[in-house]
């Protein structure tokens, strides 16, 4: 339980840092685990949250970073991550989530082809 706490946040501080080699290397290391589905669903999640919010300009927002790992990391975990992302995620952040992460019906039929219904 308590690697789900921390976990999410040391990638997402490896990633500000630009060190995604080795962030990547964490994840798969940690990939065997139960709870690690969730762990990228709270990453994901927990970005959102923080760009979503603020009221400053982000200069180098990270959420498109995590997107685009998870989306090429984890693949056949990637439409979960993000369905679940989106269920647990008030509907007016929505799109400020598919702006960065694509056209939600893409996703959807995306599902249906592969009979994948989240």
């Amino acid at each position: 339980f308590q690697l789900e706490i921390f976990v999410p946040q040391l990638i997402e501080e490896m990633l500000r840092r630009n060190l995604s080699g080795h962030s990547i290397r964490l994840m798969h290391s940690l990939s065997s685990l139960q709870s690690f589905d969730h762990m990228l669903e709270l990453l994901l999640h927990n970005v959102l949250e923080a760009e979503a919010t603020t009221s400053d300009p982000i200069a180098d927002p990270l959420l498109p970073c995590i997107i685009n790992l998870l989306g090429n990391q984890y693949p056949n975990k990637f439409l979960n991550i993000l369905a679940r992302c989106a269920r647990k995620t008030e509907v007016a952040m929505w799109t400020f989530l598919f702006n960065a992460a694509g056209n939600p019906a893409d996703y959807f039929k995306v599902s249906l082809q592969i009979k994948d219904f989240l």
